[in-house]
């Protein structure tokens, strides 16, 4: 922009330096006309009129010099974004990537089939735990016999009690398992779920439990445990495993 107004005064000055050329020189003209004009007025005429001229070159010089710059500048530019392209693109690209269908799909581990059912919920739990932030998980799977969900599997979870059988509609598990419809609770008192580590204890104060359906049967059920509130892209993730685990636990169980 600035270059732009340079240019703009020079070919202003170019235009009032010829137009101050034509008139010194039809000036220089009338006076040689005259005889009665001195020599000295028309020398300082004839300085006048070259400083003129010379002033109109160097004009031109400069204005001919800007001009290129402004080509190597813009050059410059399109060659080093051809060579870093935008920021903005990169992160566009790479929220539209995430796919929690995808996410969910890693989570369930190679050849399922040759695994047990206690191994394939437990390998499920470590899953969601490297994926969704998690730092605790019990894995309830339905006892056909009895008709209560009993908990295969464990994840960093540490009581002195064995985990009770769920009964449908009684507790927390047991109305997520009537209901067929996941729950988030904020908040819960310290002590409901207790994680043990080799760096201490603590109690995690969100809770994610959602059921595991073959088509209108709920078959098991995932019980979380986070340090951190269960975001919307994590429930999203974990919706499509439920609909991938609850074929693969028939199988096992058969």
């Amino acid at each position: 922009m600035q270059n732009t107004t340079y240019k703009y005064i020079l070919v202003a000055a170019l235009v009032v330096i010829t137009l101050a050329s034509f008139f010194l020189a039809n000036l220089l003209i009338g006076l040689l006309s005259v005889n009665a004009v001195k020599t000295g007025a028309i020398i300082v005429v004839i300085i006048n009129l070259a400083v003129n001229f010379a002033m109109f070159y160097l004009l031109f010089q400069l204005l001919h010099a800007i001009t290129d710059r402004d080509k190597q500048i813009e050059q410059l530019n399109e060659e080093l974004n051809r060579l870093n392209p935008p920021q903005e693109e990169e992160e566009k690209t790479e929220t539209i990537t995430y796919n929690p269908a995808d996410i969910a799909q890693r989570i369930i581990p190679s050849a399922p089939q040759n695994l047990s059912l206690t191994d394939f919920c437990h390998k499920i739990l470590m899953g969601i735990a490297h994926s969704c932030q998690v730092v605790s998980g019990i894995f309830y799977v339905k006892d056909s016999a009895t008709n209560t969900f009993n908990a295969v599997a464990k994840y960093a979870y540490y009581s002195t009690e064995p985990v009770a059988p769920v009964v449908e509609g009684e507790g927390i598990v047991g109305q997520v398992i009537k209901d067929k419809k996941p729950i988030a609770l904020n908040m819960v008192p310290p002590g409901y779920m207790r994680v043990l580590s080799s760096l201490g204890q603590g109690s995690p104060r969100y809770l994610y439990i959602f059921p595991i359906l073959n088509k209108d049967e709920v078959i098991a059920a995932i019980e979380l445990a986070a340090f951190v509130p269960f975001e919307d892209n994590q429930k999203q993730v974990l919706d499509h495993l439920s609909g991938l685990v609850g074929k693969i636990i028939l199988k096992l169980k058969q």
